[in-house]
């Protein structure tokens, strides 16, 4: 069986290949991934930037750590593109419009270029729907692999 997105390398590396700590941080990793899904469906009903750029920030350390590269790079596109329209809409306070603008600044150059080139709304729900695409084929790679 060949996964569509999830590498455990990882995981199981950092497990020493102790498979009830591989089970153990595979449920937890889908019971985040049903979290993450509510938790940006809601903020981007109540337009919530701030709260969209927090949980995105979240989930892509969760999603890089099994392996899902191409949605940890959606979750770093998004939470920068929220940063990025918090600051430009003066949604927070000046403290984190400042610190969210340095992590702009500090972002690597096509991360930078992509949220310059397609901050919008539309942009927003694009990535969370890829989020749900991309989850839904997790669940599918680790219900395959009996986890």
């Amino acid at each position: 069986f060949r996964m569509e997105v999830i590498d455990l390398s990882y995981v199981k590396s950092v497990a020493d290949g102790d498979e009830e700590l591989i089970k153990s941080l595979i449920e937890i990793f889908k019971e985040q991934l049903s979290e993450y899904r509510e938790g940006l469906n809601k903020l981007y009903d109540e337009e919530d930037c701030h709260g969209m750029a927090l949980l995105s920030h979240k989930a892509k350390s969760s999603i890089f750590s099994m392996g899902m590269t191409e949605l940890g790079e959606a979750m770093k596109k998004l939470e920068m593109l929220c940063k990025y329209i918090c600051v430009q809409l003066q949604s927070v306070d000046l403290q984190t419009a400042e610190r969210f603008s340095e992590q702009l600044d500090s972002a690597p150059e096509y991360v930078r270029l992509w949220v310059s080139d397609n901050n919008s709304k539309k942009n927003i729900q694009d990535l969370i729907f890829f989020y749900i695409l991309q989850s839904e084929k997790a669940k599918s790679d680790l219900k395959e692999l009996h986890y």
